[in-house]
């Protein structure tokens, strides 16, 4: 017996590989080994022990792993695919053949993670629902054969264009018009509009929030000395995808990017009747082309966005091990450092260090700067994290430096200088604060990034402005711009400007009512308690504190729980042992700057 099959699934026992409808389901060795165990054992239970030495080894773990390891298996088969029998162990309960299973069993537990999403939300349905349905596919079917029968309307795609990078003689725009064309869409030309390529990039959003409907596509190109990259972006309401191509001159640039458009088009991107959801798309592409680079990280990211890190590690660490040309040096850069941050939000370190280490050594013979520049960023938080601040000077002071050698566009160098003078701050260092925050004024008139809407400039000119009333308006507006992976941070800087301003006023009302009331994030939660600490509400404050401290470790924001658990530890209403608790937590999860920067002497850790 070579193969193993249940439900729509096969498993290759010969590759130790997971296959559902010879879509290959990424697994880590000892998932696949454990899975293995469970499938070839399906008739009896297996004990821990078993699954120690079959699957471990010699390698000393604690049952927790095992625990861990079944977990991730559940979340790629379903809940009731293993049972677990208290003080016995683990049984599979799939039928399971040597041959292929003809029909899927009764119960629900076939389904991948994406898919239980929406079958939970449709299991059972009243007679009138099934009726109404019934209609609607009348309709639909009707809808259908007149489609079939009457001219199909091209897709039309906007080109943004905004004096975009040129290689050699050509732009973006250029080549993006000749792809769209040939790739049998058709291209309209818009003249530049408020939003930045970089914005675009960060925020799409903002391309519809004047109520564009239509498919707008912007890029950017990066020529190196053996070819050129485009990154492309590519939106609409409820649907967007980025990327990159690739070529190794440029007169290919135009052919590369009309091949990639083409292949999206097959896959359903551009649909009309595609599903409207965002993750249904994902999961609808990936099955057609599963060994798409593209395909792979964006699965990635969709498990990332639904928590599910574990099975997300496993399409990012597919996509690192099985392709290693130079065209796919962004994607598995990408991998790299979506790991790392993975594993920064879990307090990591070790992990998250050797991602962005790895994501470096990819980058370092290419020209992506944004890619570097997300490098940099995370590294810099990283080292203040783990209270490095020397180092954390020292990746700041030699990316300034590495971007007035080439010269690189004004808005990162802004945007480090900004980033640098947040976290001098932040550790104490004066002098550095308000050394890059003049540097950043400068570049700002230099580069007129004033009609930029980058959170990051609103929130200068709120630090520049002369008095409170004065910031206010950019600081209010730097929070009501979408949430991203880049603009967080300078969005929390803000809303605690913000609580900040309203405390000073004696404002409380108003205080509260920046935090959102059904806000259960750590951060949220840490400046409610700042405000009823200013009440002298020590009841409250104590009571949102631990939660934010609980509810930090449980979402892997060791940034809150270190701040939630300093403040615990300092509030003169814990107890003797409570305060011993959370100063262990702060000398085991920070470092011996950031203990001295909150002047916790030699003398209280020695209680310990």
């Amino acid at each position: 017996m070579s193969d193993i099959y249940f439900a729509d699934y096969r498993f290759d026992l010969t590759r130790m590989a997971l296959y559902q409808t010879e879509y290959r389901v990424p697994l880590k060795p000892k998932q696949a080994l454990l899975l293995h165990l469970l499938l070839t054992h399906h008739k009896e239970i297996v004990s821990k022990t078993q699954i120690l030495d079959e699957v471990w080894g010699e390698t000393v773990v604690s049952e927790q792993v095992i625990f861990q390891t079944i977990s991730q298996l559940r979340s790629i088969l379903g809940d009731d695919a293993i049972h677990t029998y208290a003080r016995l162990g683990y049984q599979w309960q799939w039928p399971v053949t040597e041959s292929p299973v003809t029909e899927k069993p009764v119960t629900d537990v076939t389904e991948t993670p994406i898919e239980a999403d929406f079958a939970g939300r449709c299991r059972v349905l009243p007679l009138w629902v099934t009726a109404v349905l019934l209609v609607c596919l009348s309709v639909y079917v009707a809808a259908s054969l007149y489609d079939s029968i009457s001219p199909s309307v091209e897709t039309q795609v906007t080109i943004l264009h905004k004096g975009d990078l040129e290689a050699g003689t050509l732009s973006f725009s250029d080549i993006a018009a000749q792809a769209i064309d040939m790739s049998g869409l058709k291209p309209v030309w818009q003249e530049p509009g408020e939003v930045s390529l970089e914005q675009a990039f960060e925020t799409p959003e903002l391309l519809w929030s004047k109520g564009q409907k239509n498919w707008q596509m912007w890029g950017k190109l990066y020529p190196e000395s053996s070819g050129v990259f485009i990154h492309y972006g590519i939106a609409r309401p409820g649907r967007v995808w980025e990327g990159y191509v690739y070529a190794l001159d440029e007169s290919e640039l135009a052919a590369s990017l009309t091949r990639r458009l083409t292949a999206l088009k097959s896959l359903g991107l551009f649909a009309d009747n595609h599903a409207t959801t965002h993750e249904l798309a994902v999961l609808s592409m990936s099955r057609q082309a599963p060994d798409d680079p593209e395909l792979i990280l964006a699965a990635g990211l969709f498990y990332i966005e639904q928590g599910q890190f574990d099975l997300a590690i496993t399409y990012l660490d597919r996509l690192i091990e099985q392709f290693d040309g130079h065209q796919h040096k962004p994607y598995v850069a990408m991998a790299h450092w979506h790991k790392g941050k993975v594993y920064k939000m879990r307090s990591q370190h070790v992990l998250a260090t050797a991602s962005l280490r790895d994501m470096s050594a990819v980058l370092h013979e290419t020209q992506l700067e944004p890619l570097k520049h997300r490098y940099v960023t995370t590294q810099a938080w990283l080292s203040y994290e783990l209270g490095n601040w020397s180092l954390m000077n020292q990746v700041l002071d030699q990316a300034l430096t590495e971007i007035m050698t080439d010269g690189v566009d004004g808005l990162r160098r802004f945007e480090l200088h900004i980033l640098y003078s947040i976290l001098a701050k932040k550790t104490g260092q004066v002098e550095k604060q308000y050394h890059h925050l003049n540097l950043a004024q400068s570049v700002l008139t230099a580069h007129e990034l004033d009609r930029s809407n980058q959170a990051i400039v609103l929130y200068h000119f709120a630090i520049f402005s002369g008095n409170d009333s004065d910031a206010e308006p950019y600081l209010k507006q730097v929070v009501a711009l979408p949430r991203t992976g880049k603009n967080y941070w300078v969005q929390d800087e803000a809303m605690a400007l913000l609580v900040e301003y309203a405390l000073a006023q004696g404002d409380y009302e108003a205080a509260h009512a920046l935090i959102q009331p059904e806000s259960q994030n750590p951060r949220a939660l840490l400046l409610k308690a700042q405000i009823h600490a200013a009440q002298a509400q020590e009841a409250h404050m104590m009571t949102v504190l631990k939660r934010a401290f609980t509810l930090a470790q449980q979402r892997f924001d060791g940034q809150s729980a270190q701040t939630a658990a300093l403040r615990l530890y300092r509030a003169s209403s814990s107890t003797q042992e409570e305060k011993l608790y959370y100063l262990a937590y702060l000398k085991a999860n920070t470092g011996a700057d950031w203990l001295r920067h909150q002047q916790i002497s030699e003398r209280e850790l020695a209680a310990l």
